[in-house]
């Protein structure tokens, strides 16, 4: 590629482009949906009973007089968990987030009462809750190292082939096993001092600290989203090693700031807008199903152009060191 001479691809382009890639394979939002009628048409794996404690300990010490403030806020604290408890299905685990698997059932699975077909399995005890997890996170990595592959293979415009496939996957699991198993340990040693200072914060400066807390957290969240833009597609697309993926994703994105940027408000904006709308359309079986579809089609033709977008600034980056190294 020239890219002296060859204009850069800009967001609108690069979406445009995976929708065109999603109209000549339309199977690629089979995964997806099959995901989701599986979360929509199966049981329930609820926390509840395990939500039940920790509802009865969010009250004041005994003999302590509240305020109204402090005791309506105990108040929906409690009301959230109890929502949380009947509400959440730990199977949406599978509709892994990391790896952008849309799935609506996950999305929605907080904000409405889903009419299931199935019954609901009760986890009683915390070392059942880790064993499911685990079991569950390692089987939506699975899921979703196939739904790549497949879409990978389609951006590159290689020819099916069903031994190049299963080489492909083998290789994309083993990376995307270590990048959600490294993103959930770095959220989970995160989460205790952010905690932590945030509580600090909001002692001392009450509701201004809550609002500092919260930007502050935000504006890390977004600077830290902005770098790891283009993991998944390193990972997928090019094949590479999980150190060179986010080298490779941190400098493309700082070298394409403003664009990337673009990129990330323009994804964010449609999944909301869409968001309302499929979570309108779920309020019947036959709205469900639609939303469905509408999902999963929008949410695969984004993560095609996502990776189209990836691979124009990429083969630009490579072609530029190549015309340096040979001036």
């Amino acid at each position: 590629m020239n890219s002296e001479t060859t204009p850069k691809l800009s967001v609108i382009e690069s979406i445009a482009a995976g929708f065109r890639v999603l109209a000549r394979a339309p199977w690629l939002i089979l995964v997806p949906v099959l995901l989701d009628v599986a979360l929509w048409l199966g049981p329930q794996l609820s926390v509840q009973p395990l939500m039940t404690p920790l509802v009865a300990a969010v009250q004041a010490p005994p003999g302590t007089t509240l305020t109204s403030e402090y005791q309506e806020a105990l108040d929906a604290s409690r009301q959230l968990l109890t929502q949380f408890g009947d509400q959440y299905n730990l199977l949406s685990v599978l509709a892994n987030g990391l790896l952008g698997t849309p799935s609506l059932i996950s999305d929605i699975g907080l904000g409405q009462s889903i009419t299931r077909q199935a019954g609901r399995l009760d986890l009683s005890s915390f070392g059942s809750l880790t064993g499911w997890l685990v079991g569950l996170l390692i089987l939506s990595v699975i899921i979703g190292a196939l739904y790549l592959v497949l879409i990978a293979q389609h951006v590159r415009a290689a020819p099916l082939s069903l031994p190049a496939l299963a080489r492909s996957f083998v290789r994309t699991l083993g990376r995307l096993l270590i990048f959600t198993l490294l993103i959930g340990l770095l959220l989970a040693l995160a989460s205790i001092p952010l905690a932590l200072f945030a509580g600090v914060l909001t002692l001392v400066g009450g509701a201004a600290g809550t609002l500092f807390a919260v930007s502050l957290v935000v504006f890390v969240g977004w600077w830290v989203r902005l770098g790891f833009t283009f993991m998944v597609p390193a990972l997928v697309l090019d094949e590479v090693g999980l150190r060179q993926g986010i080298w490779r994703s941190i400098n493309l994105a700082a070298r394409n700031l403003l664009s990337t940027m673009g990129l990330v408000i323009v994804l964010n904006l449609i999944g909301t807008g869409f968001s309302l709308v499929w979570q309108r359309l779920a309020s019947g079986p036959l709205g469900m199903a639609i939303g469905i579809l509408g999902n999963a089609a929008l949410g695969t033709g984004l993560l095609i152009g996502v990776f189209i977008f990836y691979r124009d600034r990429m083969q630009r980056w490579q072609a530029d060191i190549t015309n340096l190294a040979t001036a």
